[in-house]
């Protein structure tokens, strides 16, 4: 049964620090801009999108620690084991980072990028002790040390940007440099934090290699499932950095990241869900599922609302972002099916232990995005069908794991299907026009439709 008392603790602590989060990605994403050229904003987040892919590195072994130790208490964990394949993993990992390291600067020489992928080299030095550390925090459910190595975290980026601006620094390079740091000093915390733990074990290098294999091919899929599912979104952004550069690929990026505001809130609501859903027995995470798609369906559309204010408010703040703002209009549907994805159903699929599916919805996702961007790219030659194809993609995945899943619980959902797709073709078809009382009044008049549907058909037809 669900502790409803320790399931609200983990959902305030989690809030908190996604507040915290929540103010340094305000800064990063609104500030940053203003007072850096686009061209070193762009390098930024050029930084920022390979150093979310570089997780792959570790070869399942985290998202196995995850996967296997999700819903056990402390007295339940073998520390010996835990403790070993932690050390093995950074010595493996750090071995295979300087191979790699070593080969990307032979292969590409000297350049920008090249200095770009370095850091992200040694970026990942760090993370990935913070990823093994806390996935461990999150799968015993112990929330508050993971919400707190979040604040350490995003507090000191925050202070080190401070001092980037105030500095006036000349190169974006400084503050790569500082946002590594910063998740190294979180990384101390949640090593101060799980000493304990690790006192009760000792170092078995063998026992450390063994149960490193078996994490790893645990969590293989769920790591390439994850990495896939951010490459729905990647690999057109990829495209549109080749076919048009990096100073597109910022725009487009900029856009993304004012998405990302709310993505990375949802996302680590899924993390105080996950440890919580893997002890219900069917029924129970039937209700679960029911529940979160009636509220979702209701309160999701309200993000749509936002936009308009949203865009008056950032064009008077960073006019020369103008047109990355305006991509919002299409791009926001986005962030409407990413966060039903992120909350329910990649958690769905892996209290269910369905990785492998998981893995096989992105992949197929994957080679969608990559036909239909390139088509846009190549053949339409025109960056705005690009970011529709983005669009579709990330639709696509969520509608095709909503049946997949649906299917499992013995729930209709076809009519809300049906609601959402026509709710967000008419957002990006009206969100960019000059009557802004007249897209509002649209928009609000559909999510009342919608609420009075979910209100009358209710459960029956789920």
């Amino acid at each position: 049964m669900i502790n409803n008392k320790q399931l609200k603790l983990n959902f305030i602590f989690v809030i908190f620090a996604q507040l915290v989060t929540l103010i340094v990605s305000c800064m990063t994403n609104l500030l940053l801009p203003k007072y850096i050229s686009q061209i070193s904003y762009s390098y930024w987040q050029f930084f920022i999108f390979y150093a979310g892919y570089i997780p792959c590195l570790a070869l399942g072994l985290n998202d196995g620690i995850y996967l296997r130790l999700g819903g056990k208490t402390v007295n339940e964990l073998n520390t010996t084991a835990l403790k070993s394949q932690y050390l093995f993993g950074q010595f493996f990992q750090m071995i295979l980072v300087f191979i790699i390291s070593c080969i990307t600067f032979f292969v590409f020489g000297i350049s920008t990028k090249t200095f770009v992928f370095l850091l992200v080299f040694l970026y990942f030095i760090s993370y990935t002790s913070y990823n093994f550390l806390s996935y461990v925090f999150q799968a015993i459910n112990k929330i508050n040390i993971f919400a707190t190595a979040t604040i350490i975290f995003q507090f000191t980026y925050f202070l080190f940007q401070l001092l980037f601006i105030v500095k006036k620094e000349n190169t974006i390079f400084y503050l790569i440099v500082y946002y590594i740091i910063a998740n190294f000093i979180s990384v101390l915390y949640m090593l101060k934090k799980i000493k304990p733990i690790f006192r009760r074990g000792h170092v078995n290098f063998q026992t450390g290699k063994l149960e490193a294999i078996i994490s790893m091919k645990t969590g293989i899929s769920l790591m390439f499932a994850n990495i896939c599912s951010m490459l729905v979104l990647g690999v057109g952004r990829q495209i549109i950095g080749l076919r048009w550069g990096i100073l597109a690929f910022g725009k487009i990026s900029f856009a993304l990241s004012l998405i990302n505001f709310a993505l990375m809130f949802i996302i680590q609501i899924s993390t105080v869900l996950f440890p919580t859903l893997r002890r219900l027995d069917f029924d129970q995470l039937r209700k679960v599922y029911i529940d979160l798609m009636n509220k979702l369906f209701i309160f999701l559309p309200i993000i749509f609302l936002a936009y308009i204010p949203g865009k008056l408010i950032l064009e008077a703040w960073i006019p020369k972002y103008t047109e990355s703002i305006g991509y919002l209009g299409i791009l926001l549907p986005i962030c409407f099916f990413d966060c039903r994805m992120n909350l329910v159903n990649n958690t769905i699929f892996k209290v269910l232990n369905k990785q492998v599916l998981l893995l096989k919805v992105n992949i197929v996702t994957i080679i969608v995005s990559v036909f239909v961007g390139l088509v846009g790219a190549y053949l339409v030659n025109d960056v705005n069908f690009v970011i529709y194809t983005l669009v579709f993609s990330v639709a696509f995945r969520c509608i095709i794991s909503d049946c997949i899943i649906s299917r499992w619980m013995r729930i209709g959902i076809n009519k809300y299907i049906i609601f959402d797709i026509i709710l967000c073709i008419l957002f990006i078809v009206i969100a960019n026009l000059k009557h802004y009382v007249f897209v509002i009044a649209i928009l609000l008049g559909c999510i009342i439709l919608r609420y009075v549907t979910i209100k009358f058909y209710g459960e029956k037809e789920r």
